[in-house]
């Protein structure tokens, strides 16, 4: 009887090409045949790499499987050995040295206000990937009206916050033009008489937007007490899906094209993520007063540990990784089911590190909801125990951490919190998630075989919570490589605050305003 074996390689690798990587590492194992079936197919090798790294393939289909494959080695020896093939510095304003209003970074691109009435859009190069520098200016934005300002690349979208009075006003535009954006069918406006607009504390992103959905998150002053107001739109037919209040804190990023994530406290020691599933959310009357917060019947909730009766979690705080980057030059990129999700809360023990955060893959979510939705539960709450595998739970060891710190599976640490900011030279971490690789860097470590010296494993802990939750210490299942990179300034930095942000294959440095030592700096370090 023929067996699978006995097909012509070709029909092999075709059939193993729509596997998963796993059932193609098992195929390999079979016999030396099988082996050597993998082993030579450059295919299979390109799809094992990616998967490796938590990438996809991308749009640009002018480039052979080989040249791909070529592209992506390339890209991971050159981060792994910090050798940027470029280096921009830009000088801003020095009212812009907030990141919460004043400059957006996305991808491949990163937009920043220029006074009176421009936005500076650029593209950051790429030499491995072909993409080239470019820059354009777009005028007739009011800066004193726009309070917040977003960008997707991807779906060419520049988004405007205005205020005027009692009435924000979202203004949808096209990011290469700045004319309005083709698809708007309907502009998007709310009026809140009760809210002062000269009393909102933003918080660190007020202004969210991922495929078809954007999100208006604020924070304002009213009768005395903050309180904090989120609502969701179609950005294109201006309809709304989702309008929410509470005095409690909470956060909000989204899962997926389709899920939105709710980070808050079920109770005073309950902290939970819930996911709304924005597809199901009936239109809501925009004049419609919002829904407290507490009446939200989420599709599904997935809880952390509980912490101790003296450690109420407060400020709740959840960051998710932009929308992959479609650039037509673009031969590969991350995965939206491999995006990093970080979720920091804050404890109330003074004297006492009573902050945590944890850190998981999207897909870690998503393959729990998928399987409630196999066994036909319309909505399932998961304890910690039934989800948390493959996650990471640390003490909190910085501040909450900012949307531009994290893209695709990495993550950068703050310069100067891990102190390591000398002269003119600014050294950092980047921990990279990406599971199968991080895991072969585990093995080499196991069996001796690392070389690169800049590149660490960062193992499996178990992390002394025990102050902090109730049931007290975590181990963390999530390892990680840990990138130490070292750049190069052009001046002395003094005493000056250096803050890493991650985009497409770059790493953005805001150097901030400091009155005594210049103006705030963008040093924008491509590969």
């Amino acid at each position: 009887m023929a067996s699978f074996q006995d097909l012509p390689n070709e029909i092999i690798e075709h059939i193993l090409l729509r596997a998963d990587v796993g059932d193609i590492v098992h195929f390999q194992q079979i016999s030396k045949q099988c082996k050597a079936i993998v082993d030579s197919s450059i295919a299979l090798h390109y799809k094992t790499e990616l998967e490796a790294d938590g990438l996809e393939d991308g749009a640009d289909t002018s480039k052979s499987v080989t040249e791909k494959l070529r592209i992506l080695e390339s890209q991971r020896e050159a981060f792994d050995a910090s050798q940027f093939t470029s280096c921009q510095i830009f000088s801003l304003p020095r009212d812009t040295n907030r990141l919460e209003s004043e400059w957006h970074l996305s991808g491949n691109l990163i937009a920043w206000k220029q006074l009176p009435s421009q936005l500076m859009v650029t593209q950051i190069p790429s030499a491995l990937k072909g993409i080239p520098a470019k820059q354009w200016l777009l005028d007739g934005v009011d800066w004193r009206t726009v309070v917040y300002f977003a960008i997707d690349p991807s779906q060419d979208l520049l988004v405007l916050l205005e205020t005027r009075g009692h009435r924000w006003t979202l203004n949808i535009l096209s990011l290469s033009t700045g004319k309005s954006h083709p698809d708007v069918q309907s502009s998007i406006q709310e009026t809140d008489d009760e809210t002062d607009f000269g009393l909102m504390n933003m918080p660190s992103e007020p202004l969210a937007v991922f495929a078809g959905y954007v999100v208006v998150n604020l924070k304002t002053l009213r009768d005395g007490a903050w309180i904090k107001k989120l609502t969701v739109f179609d950005w294109k037919t201006g309809n709304v899906h989702l309008k929410i209040i509470s005095g409690d804190d909470f956060g909000a990023a989204f899962l997926s094209s389709r899920y939105l994530i709710l980070a808050h406290t079920l109770n005073e020691y309950q902290p939970a993520l819930s996911v709304v599933d924005l597809s199901l959310q009936r239109r809501i009357d925009p004049t419609a007063p919002p829904s407290p917060l507490a009446d939200l019947r989420p599709d599904f909730v997935f809880k952390l540990p509980e912490t101790h009766g003296h450690n109420q979690p407060t400020q709740p705080h959840v960051v998710s990784s932009p929308r992959p980057s479609s650039h037509p030059s673009t031969p590969f990129r991350t995965g939206e089911d491999a995006r990093v999700i970080i979720v920091t809360w804050f404890g109330a023990v003074a004297n006492c590190n009573s902050d945590f955060a944890s850190t998981f893959h999207s897909w870690i979510l998503l393959k729990c909801i998928r399987r409630a939705q196999e066994d036909g539960l319309p909505t399932k709450i998961f304890t910690w125990d039934e989800w948390s595998e493959g996650t990471r739970l640390v003490p909190a060891m910085y501040d909450a951490v900012d949307v531009h710190q994290i893209y695709g599976t990495r993550y950068a640490l703050e310069a100067d919190a891990v102190g390591r900011v000398s002269g003119s030279e600014v050294a950092l971490y980047v921990d990279d998630f990406a599971q199968l690789a991080a895991r072969r860097l585990h093995d080499d470590y196991k069996l001796d075989r690392v070389r690169t010296k800049n590149v660490y494993h960062y193992p499996k802990y178990t992390f002394k919570l025990a102050p902090v939750l109730k049931d007290g210490d975590v181990e963390a299942e999530m390892i990680a490589r840990r990138y130490a990179l070292t750049v190069k300034l052009d001046h002395e930095l003094k005493r000056q605050v250096v803050t890493p942000y991650l985009g497409e294959d770059c790493i953005v440095l805001h150097v901030k305003f400091d009155k005594r030592f210049g103006d705030p700096k963008l040093y924008i370090l491509s590969f």
